[in-house]
């Protein structure tokens, strides 16, 4: 198995500002100017604080079954959608990526000021940074490996149960990149990201399957 952590140069991170419209509800439409101002002020203060991290580790593996895939030994069902656009993998990598403790005690002052709506700002940012840390960590892959590989799949969507983020977890160093899991399943700091990407030759890079996930709160959610 092969692990690598890598710090991240927040100037490093490609931010789309029209993601963070999405999160925060506006669809493809623009915030109104003093959402914009605000939204500017809690990127300038991100971009001070912000410490953005990801580390991932290479396994052997394979799908077995089309509920059912085995990495490292360990077995992991994430669900016929997931399983299905891993097909032909011969290796995963499982990974976290992280916005940062910093972040996350950045977005909590907001909240202990009682600024609820720079807090929600904040939030919307903090979830499209860490999916900025995950670009940054294909982009890693893609230098590293020079083989095709899926899409990431994280524990939580597609009808993979989130409670297999301890068996993920179980496979990665202790806190990898400062990250600790509850008993909940759930990560700490937030505005963090797990999940795998299949890697082989045969792999096919197929989109998110929107059109039949069921997941209607997704953000990322492209039908009505």
């Amino acid at each position: 198995m092969r692990t690598r952590q890598v710090d991240i140069n927040y100037k490093d991170l490609t931010i789309d500002r029209q993601e963070i419209y999405r999160a925060m509800g506006y669809g493809d439409e623009t915030p109104e100017p003093e959402i914009l101002d605000m939204l500017d002020e809690v990127l300038s203060q991100a971009q001070r604080v912000c410490k953005p991290c990801f580390l991932y580790r290479i396994c052997n593996g394979q799908v077995m079954t089309p509920l059912h895939i085995e990495i490292g030994g360990v077995n992991f069902r994430p669900g016929k959608i997931i399983t299905d656009s891993l097909a032909g993998a011969e290796l995963f990598c499982l990974f976290v990526a992280t916005a940062g403790r910093e972040f996350e005690e950045f977005r909590h002052t907001y909240k202990e000021s009682g600024d609820c709506v720079r807090e929600f700002i904040a939030d919307s940012v903090g979830s499209v940074l860490a999916e900025a840390c995950v670009a940054k960590l294909e982009q890693q892959l893609d230098c590293d490996l020079e083989i095709p590989h899926t899409l990431p799949y994280s524990p939580g969507y597609c009808g993979w149960r989130v409670t297999e983020q301890h068996l993920l977890f179980g496979m990665l160093p202790d806190r990898p990149c400062g990250i600790e899991l509850t008993e909940s399943s759930l990560m700490y700091p937030i505005k963090s990201v797990s999940g795998i990407i299949g890697i082989g030759s045969r792999v096919e890079r197929k989109p998110y399957g929107c059109a039949i996930c069921r997941n209607t709160a997704c953000y990322k959610r492209r039908i009505s």
